[in-house]
């Protein structure tokens, strides 16, 4: 067991850490002051530790999505199906290009790489590893 002061600096350089990633991938996606705003308000909602998750798990935007249509405004909504499409358009499982890696419906449908389905949300059970 690490000793306060070292388990609170950890918590620190962790949450700076976060929040330097959240500004790299806002940024290497070019997303707006507005955008971020929005995913900020999303990730809030789902109890992510970090916007950042955000840009790993794509499934979190389809069942935010479908999970909260009554508090979102159309426009919302609609502003939300397309920062989905700019962050994972063509991306595949194996996080290759891919022709589309978004269902009918413009929201994606698979992850990156696997590695990354293993991040799950406080009060999730984590999923399960694949098989091989």
């Amino acid at each position: 067991m690490l000793p306060r002061s070292e388990a609170a600096s950890r918590r620190r350089r962790v949450r700076r850490a976060l929040a330097a990633l959240w500004e790299e991938l806002c940024a290497a996606h070019k997303l707006s002051w507005s955008q971020r705003r929005l995913l900020r308000r999303m990730a809030a909602d789902l109890g992510a530790p970090s916007p950042a998750l955000l840009f790993f798990k794509p499934s979190l935007f389809s069942a935010y999505l479908t999970d909260k249509p009554q508090r979102l405004s159309p426009r919302r909504k609609a502003a939300l199906k397309h920062i989905a499409s700019q962050l994972f358009a063509g991306i595949s499982e194996g996080g290759f290009e891919a022709p589309s890696a978004l269902g009918d419906d413009g929201l994606p449908h698979r992850l990156p790489s696997e590695g990354l389905a293993m991040i799950s949300l406080p009060g999730q059970k984590p999923p399960r590893p694949a098989k091989s």
